[in-house]
């Protein structure tokens, strides 16, 4: 494998306080129910400083169209706002961020709940 690409949603994580691209890379590993204690704290951090992640993500795109603000991470009807919004991040394998941007519509249009606010 040469690069890892990230994909994320961006939601409300009812276990982590909000899901997006660290906690995304949960669905790398074998049995990421185990690491769901304490908000996810340290193991979220644990999995993305793991070489096979950190020295071989490269784009990170989230995808925050219409993020679940509340009762996530699943969708449930009412709990989604459209922000229409796509969010950019280039890693520089494993040195740090190379550049983010937003594209998309006004990011005030999405009213984060306090559980999104709390975990930015």
């Amino acid at each position: 494998m040469d690069a890892v690409l990230n994909l994320p949603v961006l939601k409300q994580h009812m276990l982590s306080g909000m899901s997006g691209a660290l906690k995304n890379q949960f669905g790398c590993i074998h049995n990421p129910n185990k690491m769901h204690l304490d908000k996810c704290d340290p193991y979220i951090a644990e999995v993305n400083a793991l070489p096979a992640i950190r020295q071989k993500q490269r784009l990170i795109v989230m995808d925050a169209l219409r993020p679940v603000l509340d009762n996530g991470p699943s969708y449930q009807p009412g709990m989604a706002e459209v922000a229409n919004t796509l969010l950019f991040a280039v890693e520089s394998g494993g040195n740090g961020c190379g550049g983010i941007g937003a594209a998309g519509g006004p990011a005030q249009q999405a009213r984060p709940t306090r559980h999104l606010r709390k975990s930015i």
